[in-house]
């Protein structure tokens, strides 16, 4: 049995559970044996609470609204062309100061900024993801991913590591503040697990249950369904072996790697994974069912703007 099916055989288990309507406020995630955190740490969790550590540094999306500490706190804007670059990213390390556990509040763009921040001083870290993406998908596995930009060519994740989280808590009330374009783009990371790793995950977010933009409590349940079934690819195959768990997590991202670069970084991860899915399956059996998510997810009012 190749590592692939041996992924599929797991999240079977994964899938019974969440189809019994229990839920899971932890999930705990494996640190590889063979990544630079496992020497101090071999595992982390990932917490659903409303108590976001406020002790140390924080790094924090500027669109990000709330009462913190006034002292130590560093707000950045999250762009994917200016802020998430290698040598941005090295001037905010020469510029700032960072005091104790470093805490990073935001999406995709801010986290990957702060994880390489962390690796670099060898600081403790705790990731608060504010966005689908972020929650479901980026602040898991402990990647650190900086792009490049060099006379106009641009390189995405340019600079690739491992440095993983302290723990992941995963604040439910960041869901009330997205907007159904924001739901929508953010969607595109479950859609990729729904459509290469789980018919059951994939069922639900067809069923009636699953109404992202009215009901969050089945938008929290399949954040953490997929994040439950990532756990999965990391604990079997954390290597990302083409036999294995990179047919999944890499899923059309070499395709929407290549789209974001082409577009200078101004077409967002999210929407570059839903083109690049749909130019990978569009002639496999997979095709239709795509397009039953698209239509729910409203995926071509996402890309039309």
């Amino acid at each position: 049995m190749d590592k692939y099916q041996k992924i599929l055989l797991e999240s079977n288990n994964v899938d019974a559970f969440w189809q019994t309507g229990q839920a899971k406020t932890e999930i705990t995630f494996p640190v590889p044996e063979h990544h630079t955190r496992y020497t101090t740490m071999k595992q982390y969790a990932l917490t659903v609470s409303n108590v976001i550590p406020t002790d140390g540094t924080i790094i924090i999306d500027d669109n990000i609204a709330g009462e913190f500490p006034e002292n130590d706190v560093l707000r950045l804007t999250a762009n994917e062309a200016k802020l998430k670059e290698v040598s941005s990213v090295g001037q905010i390390i020469q510029s700032n100061t960072f005091k104790g556990t470093i805490t990073a509040i935001g999406g995709g763009i801010v986290l990957n900024v702060a994880l390489y921040i962390a690796e670099k001083l060898n600081k403790n870290i705790i990731l608060v993801p504010t966005t689908i993406i972020a929650m479901s998908d980026s602040s898991i596995g402990g990647k650190v991913r900086v792009n490049k930009i060099v006379d106009d060519v641009f390189h995405k994740h340019f600079y690739k590591s491992f440095y993983e989280p302290n723990k992941i808590v995963l604040c439910p009330g960041f869901l009330e503040t997205l907007s159904n374009e924001q739901i929508t783009e953010g969607l595109a990371e479950i859609a990729k697990h729904a459509t290469y790793q789980s018919e059951q995950l994939r069922n639900y977010l067809l069923s009636d249950e699953f109404q992202p933009f009215n009901n969050k409590e089945s938008l929290l349940k399949a954040i953490l369904w997929t994040a439950d079934l990532k756990r999965v690819c990391i604990e079997i195959d954390p290597d990302e072996s083409k036999d294995g768990s990179n047919i999944i997590l890499r899923a059309a991202h070499d395709l929407s790697d290549k789209i974001e670069e082409n577009s200078h970084f101004t077409i967002s991860h999210g929407k570059a994974v839903y083109m690049a899915m749909k130019e990978e399956l569009q002639i496999t059996e997979k095709s239709q069912l795509l397009e039953k998510i698209y239509k729910k997810f409203r995926v071509q009012e996402l890309l039309l703007k």
